[in-house]
């Protein structure tokens, strides 16, 4: 892209209003951060994300469960996810 055009200098100005720097906290707070920023942006876009793949730290997890809002399957897919861990192993 060429940084003399339009749709340069476009991008530019709305990504200079949405880029205020690197974050202040801890690296596990910007994990959160981020996925938060990202989910609730999809929303803009009119589309909602299905599936978050993590690395076991259920901090982002927790931090985004609120974003979209509950739904009738949110509940049905976590009784399904206790109840896995109440199943002792053999």
């Amino acid at each position: 892209m060429d940084k003399e055009s339009e749709e340069f200098q476009i991008w530019y100005e709305g990504h200079k209003n949405k880029c205020f720097g690197n974050h202040d906290g801890t690296s596990g707070s910007m994990e959160v951060a981020i996925a938060k920023d990202i989910w609730s942006r999809s929303l803009e876009f009119g589309f909602r994300y299905k599936y978050m793949v993590g690395d076991g730290d259920s901090r982002s997890y927790n931090a985004i469960w609120d974003i979209y809002g509950c739904c009738a399957d949110s509940d049905h897919y976590e009784r399904l996810d206790q109840a896995q861990l109440e199943i002792p192993p053999k």
